[in-house]
């Protein structure tokens, strides 16, 4: 059984955040933001931006929380999601890069 470092089973936790339950989220945070934040820079590369990634990414797991079907899977799942979203950032701050530079130049 998984518990966090306060010996509270992570599996109660998660079903008491997938019934609304926003300080078991908060668990759920502040127990993975550490990871999350890490995987987040070592794609994009910016502290700053990597903290946003990570907050999105937090956000769009609250949202799609009631799809994690298996409580034991969540490291891998927020993983995912992190990842993702942090690729997601990379392509905006490209294309953001080009639409910059998609003027003629005389």
């Amino acid at each position: 059984m998984d518990q966090d470092k306060q010996g509270i089973d992570i599996h109660t936790i998660i079903i008491e955040a997938k019934n609304g339950n926003f300080d078991a989220f908060r668990q759920i945070v502040l127990q993975y933001s550490n990871a999350m934040l890490s995987v987040a820079f070592s794609i994009i590369g910016d502290f700053h931006e990597a903290q946003d990634a990570t907050q999105e990414a937090f956000m769009k797991c609250y949202r799609r929380l009631h799809t994690l079907d298996d409580p034991s899977k969540l490291s891998s799942w927020l993983y995912a999601i992190v990842y993702r979203t942090s690729l997601d950032f990379v392509k905006r701050k490209t294309n953001l890069a080009l639409r910059r530079c998609d003027f003629p130049l005389y």
